[in-house]
């Protein structure tokens, strides 16, 4: 019998190659991110930076309560067809902060919108203004990420990021 044994030592050789792959391809990943949101607020200088044709806000007040609540990560894209009952992110006139509310009318090119929680009607916008439709809601994930910009979330990640290296560092040890 002519039968090849795989060695372990070959086998790990061989995990040891697929997780080099792996690391470079998150790498390369999180490059390309990096340069794509970068690009789009500091060259483009758009007001709500974006990685291509997405941007990702968290939503701060309960206006849009059962759709939306405080702390949900909300993933808007830029799109050119908004109609009734679409929940949009825009930027009121002369602020600072956007606002996410749903459209409840359009007459002409006045859009009307309302939180899903107020009583009255928030006024007329543009779609000029529209930044993007709500198009993915991740509940409470916006929580984690407002903390992450905190002086302890960003100890925490820096010493996660600090873990991980280490642990690379002492896999490619053995």
């Amino acid at each position: 019998m002519n039968e090849e044994v795989v060695r372990p030592n070959k086998v790990s050789n061989i995990f040891k190659r697929v997780y080099q792959v792996i690391i470079w391809i998150i790498v390369a990943i999180l490059f390309t991110l990096i340069i794509a949101f970068g690009y789009s607020a500091f060259i483009k200088k758009d007001k709500v930076p974006n990685i291509f044709g997405y941007s990702f806000l968290t939503i701060a007040t309960g206006s849009m309560s059962d759709a939306l609540e405080i702390g949900d990560m909300i993933i808007i894209k830029d799109t050119v067809d908004y109609k009734v009952n679409d929940i949009i992110t825009f930027l009121p006139d002369g602020a600072s902060v956007t606002t996410t509310h749903r459209i409840v009318r359009i007459e002409g090119d006045k859009i009307y919108t309302k939180g899903d929680a107020n009583d009255s009607e928030d006024g007329y916008i543009y779609s000029n203004q529209i930044v993007g439709e709500v198009v993915q809601v991740i509940p409470r994930f916006g929580l984690f990420v407002e903390w992450t910009k905190t002086p302890t979330g960003i100890t925490f990640v820096v010493l996660t990021f600090l873990l991980i290296g280490f642990a690379v560092y002492v896999i490619k040890k053995q």
